[in-house]
């Protein structure tokens, strides 16, 4: 109960962090795929119904500033926003989504030089804006509760590079 307070105290607020790709993060294991778009956010078209999401694991600096010594490199569990992987992708989600259908190859290299450019990309040092990605009762419903599961608890909304 008392985390679930707390959780709450952190709702629709956006943290403004530096961090990167966790160290041992690779491309094998960070989720992509296509999700429909919930009601709620805004269509550009009839045929703009899918939006591009991606799974990985984010971290801080592993260096001190000040002493310039390794510290431990925590990982938490965040969600990549469309907005930030289509900076990387040729074609918007729903016009991917149709290519895979009738050329499967092709859909495959785009995504995958997509991908290849944005894990560099991701491993180097940013500003990112996070945001808590559950409301408090879904977090306690879900009983989320490893910030580097599977399960992402952040969305990463904007990438700021150094």
């Amino acid at each position: 109960k008392q985390r679930a307070e707390e959780y709450s105290l952190y709702e629709n607020k956006t943290f403004i962090v530096p961090c990167k790709l966790h160290s041992k993060q690779n491309m094998n294991n960070m989720a992509f795929n296509m999700e429909k778009k919930s009601k709620k956010k805004k269509r550009v078209d009839k045929y703009d119904k899918y939006d591009y999401i991606m799974t990985c694991q984010m971290t801080g600096s592993s260096t001190n500033q000040m002493s310039n010594q390794n510290q431990t490199d925590e990982k938490i569990t965040c969600k990549l926003t469309n907005g930030i992987l289509q900076e990387y992708l040729p074609l918007k989600a729903a016009e991917m989504k149709k290519l895979f259908k009738s050329d499967k190859a092709k859909a495959n290299k785009l995504a995958n030089e997509g991908g290849v450019a944005l894990f560099r990309e991701l491993k180097t040092l940013a500003v990112c804006h996070l945001k808590l990605l559950h409301s408090k009762d879904v977090f306690v419903e879900k009983k989320i509760g490893d910030l580097e599961g599977k399960e992402p608890i952040l969305t990463l909304d904007v990438r700021e590079v150094l």
